[in-house]
């Protein structure tokens, strides 16, 4: 088990849990006879791969496991502004087919509470509320599904079904390459550097630019401003938007082989390049490549309609072993 913080505040999470807000059609939990054996509580946000990813594999937890008595809560704590309005986390669990029942932190109550420092973060409640599992990220899915297993079979002595294996293994042998690290663009906590050092950290600005704390503004125009930065991952996320209507972007990788599909599933592609189009304040999946791409540069160039672009953020595992 991990080490926890906010001992009292965890003690209450059960009261905390019950109170909501839940979002339309996503909750609350609902069980009419028997008691929960055991609750996942998932703390994540819309606009980050990883957390994305995992609220697909506790989407899988729920439906193996809920006839035998597993609750899961999903809490959605806004990383940005925009990401308080419910329609756009309403818009993103859409878009993954998510169904489970999903609180939103709006307010940040139970983030607060839970002194939590990161998304996506996974606790797992015994059916008396205490914590028996907690911790960041996704790299000990299968030591949280082992302690899901235990609670739900302990009491009734059930027969489980198989535990899923799809999370930590692959031709790799390893759950994930080194990535990026989730990179902002806006003043406040942005990195951006000189287009003439493209091997440094941060992403690189050319054309006409303005920037507000939280992201960049790119002006479309005759001179097509561009954005670029170096990456390694197999996945790219872009957190953007439209400034009004819609905006194109056309999209570059140099480093890539012949044989490279590295487009993501939102991305038009034309061979090595692509074009996105954004259309609402969300994040875009711009790469998704089987082949681990490490030192690619990755260029964005703003076609038509003023955009703003907040963050990117990278995934280093095989999209088939975090997703589908």
């Amino acid at each position: 088990m991990t080490s926890l913080t906010a001992i009292d505040a965890i003690q209450t999470l059960p009261s905390l849990l019950t109170s909501g807000p839940w979002l339309a059609n996503h909750g609350p939990v609902i069980r009419n006879s028997r008691p929960a054996l055991a609750t996942a509580v998932y703390l994540w946000s819309a606009t980050d791969l990883h957390s994305l990813a995992g609220l697909q594999i506790l989407q899988e937890w729920s439906a193996q496991y809920r006839p035998y008595r597993l609750d899961v809560v999903a809490v959605h704590r806004p990383h940005f502004a925009f990401e308080e309005q419910p329609a756009v986390v309403q818009s993103a669990l859409a878009r993954h087919s998510i169904t489970l029942p999903v609180i939103n932190d709006a307010e940040q109550t139970i983030w607060r509470a839970l002194n939590s420092q990161a998304w996506p973060r996974l606790l797992i409640l015994d059916g008396a509320g205490t914590v028996r599992h907690d911790t960041y990220g996704l790299d000990q899915l299968s030591e949280a599904e082992t302690t899901v297993r235990q609670l739900l079979y302990g009491l009734g002595r059930q027969a489980l079904p198989e535990m899923s294996l799809r999370y930590h293994q692959h031709r790799h042998g390893r759950i994930c390459w080194p990535t990026n690290p989730y990179t902002h663009l806006g003043d406040a906590r942005g990195h951006r550097k000189r287009v003439t050092h493209p091997e440094a950290p941060g992403v690189a600005l050319t054309g006409t630019w303005d920037s507000t704390a939280d992201a960049v503004l790119g002006h479309a125009g005759p001179s097509h401003p561009t954005l670029a930065l170096t990456f390694a991952a197999h996945t790219v996320g872009l957190v953007a938007a439209p400034v009004q209507g819609t905006s194109q972007l056309d999209l570059a990788i140099d480093g890539l082989r012949p044989t490279d599909h590295p487009w993501g599933e939102e991305v038009v592609a034309n061979g090595l390049r692509g074009q996105l189009t954004l259309t609402e304040p969300r994040l875009y999946q711009v790469v998704s490549s089987e082949r681990y791409l490490p030192g690619a540069r990755l260029t964005l160039t703003v076609r038509s309609g003023d955009i703003a672009a907040y963050a990117f953020n990278f995934q280093g595992c095989p999209p088939q072993v975090l997703h589908n």
